[in-house]
């Protein structure tokens, strides 16, 4: 027996650029459709290919735009801030035998802290633009570029994560030398000797320092903000409702159903990941994920007005909590320089009952 096959491929290639009436006026479309044919199997292969670019002028006024933005927040913002606190650094270490060297450390420090703050407030500022102006044009005049040509982009989010972690490690370190003095200014009271001819100081308690040190150790884990709770609620919003596909390369921001969301409609139950036809971009994946950042944040501190005006709050009682053990409190975060709280009261002893107590919290009140 024998048998004969036969193949044929044809493949067909063109290339045009918009008129200067279509809403493509600024960008260049490419299609590339290739076809594989065999009559020995019956299989049809074909592949189709679509790229979208900007227009060289386009491409050249992003990039301009980055540079003036990053410069004019690293001048006007950056640099001033920079100078003042070396400045206020200088002005701490005039009378320090090792000035010199802190000043170094303090400036390399402070050089990463605001120059890396620069660059994220630049990041924040060009990808909220662009995720604003790709996905609210009512047609089609700036595409996004695809992810390969943003080394530049990828290079200053590297830059702005190594100078905050190098600000932070500095800040633990700070935090951790910092030398803590508590004041007692308990009065010993008199008591009779041992053999009760004659009055002595009877000894201190030292269970109200040890008290004020604890509640000082709880202290320190109260923050302004609650990072986890701000990670969970951004997953919340990104996965959950499913607003992650805004960062995918799509004309309209509304666009995200049916290749980001459930199986089937709101009634399955589960997601499938987008499909390879659908591309994301860097810019508008990090502008989307900053932009809710910076939301939760803003929440997390009107929360905390809120919270603080009705509630007490945590340094005020530490305070209050000084002053009824008579015991200031001596916070040096530098070597010649720091805060004093003062909690000496009018009471005779600290160890005193509740009636006295109350008495003398009313004479404060008047």
């Amino acid at each position: 027996s024998s048998s004969s096959s036969s193949s044929s491929s044809s493949s067909s290639s063109s290339s045009s650029s918009a008129s200067p009436s279509s809403p493509f006026n600024s960008s260049t479309a490419t299609t590339t459709t290739t076809t594989y044919v065999s009559s020995s199997t019956h299989v049809l292969g074909v592949s189709f290919t679509v790229s979208y670019l900007n227009d060289a002028s386009l491409t050249n006024s992003f990039w301009r735009a980055w540079k003036i933005t990053l410069i004019v927040i690293l001048v006007v913002l950056g640099l001033p801030i920079f100078l003042l606190v070396v400045l206020k650094q200088m002005r701490r270490g005039s009378r320090r035998e090792s000035s010199d060297q802190d000043l170094l450390i303090h400036t390399l420090t402070a050089f990463c802290d605001v120059g890396s703050a620069c660059l994220a407030l630049c990041l924040f500022v060009v990808s909220v633009y662009y995720l604003v102006l790709y996905k609210r044009q009512a047609q089609v005049y700036f595409l996004m570029m695809p992810d390969s040509l943003l080394n530049n982009f990828r290079t200053v989010v590297i830059l702005a994560v190594v100078g905050q972690t190098v600000a932070v490690l500095r800040a633990f370190y700070r935090q951790s030398n910092a030398d803590i003095f508590f004041l007692d200014w308990e009065r010993p009271r008199k008591v009779l000797s041992r053999d009760g001819s004659r009055q002595v100081d009877a000894p201190v308690s030292c269970w109200r320092q040890l008290l004020i040190a604890n509640e000082w150790a709880a202290l320190q884990r109260q923050r302004a903000s609650s990072p986890a709770a701000a990670l969970l609620l951004l997953v919340l919003i990104l996965e959950g409702a499913h607003l992650i596909s805004s960062g995918d390369v799509t004309p309209v921001s509304s666009y995200t159903s049916g290749y980001g969301g459930p199986l089937g409609g709101s009634t399955a139950k589960g997601f499938h990941p987008s499909p390879p036809f659908v591309t994301q971009s860097l810019i508008l994946r990090f502008g989307i994920v900053a932009s809710f950042l910076v939301v939760i944040a803003i929440g997390q501190f009107v929360w905390r007005m809120i919270q603080f005006r009705f509630l007490p709050h945590p340094i005020y009682q530490f305070v209050d909590l000084l002053y009824l053990s008579n015991t200031s409190m001596i916070a040096l975060d530098d070597a010649l320089c720091g805060f004093y709280v003062h909690g000496r009261n009018r009471m005779q002893h600290a160890d005193t009952e509740l009636k006295e107590l109350n008495a003398e919290l009313l004479k404060e009140r008047e």
